[in-house]
């Protein structure tokens, strides 16, 4: 068998702690760099929640805006209109065409154009009674 002297003895012992420490070593940075990895990952999770919860209420802030706005135009539509009817109906000829003018020039082109069929529309059925 082999003999070994107190001298390799040693410097056996002191190969293999030296193994034991680099693969401990080793074990330890890669489960401390899985752990900062887990937190990283966490951390991202986290702003993409955030990022999403921000990105649904720019989405229901605007599809309420536009709600707002529909409802908005069709009042101003309905106000324009019953100012039309009522030039037609209260005004004289010269006063209500003055009326209809300054209420057209202050409408879009198409509900200016809509705006002319309601009135033609009135003045036809009042030279007809």
């Amino acid at each position: 068998m082999y003999e070994f002297t107190l001298l390799q003895l040693l410097l056996m012992f002191a190969v293999v702690s030296l193994i034991g420490l680099i693969i401990g070593y080793m074990f330890v940075n890669v489960r401390g760099s899985n752990r900062k990895q887990d937190e990283k990952i966490q951390q991202l999770e986290n702003e993409i929640a955030v990022l999403e919860e921000h990105k649904a209420q720019v989405s229901h802030h605007f599809q309420k805006t536009a709600s707002l706005l529909h409802d908005m135009t069709g009042q101003y539509k309905a106000i324009y209109e019953h100012m039309a009817e009522g030039a037609q109906t209260l005004c004289d000829d010269h006063e209500g065409a003055e009326v209809l003018e300054s209420l057209q020039s202050g409408l879009l082109l198409g509900e200016k154009e809509n705006l002319k069929k309601i009135t033609r529309t009135s003045s036809e059925t009042d030279e007809q009674s």
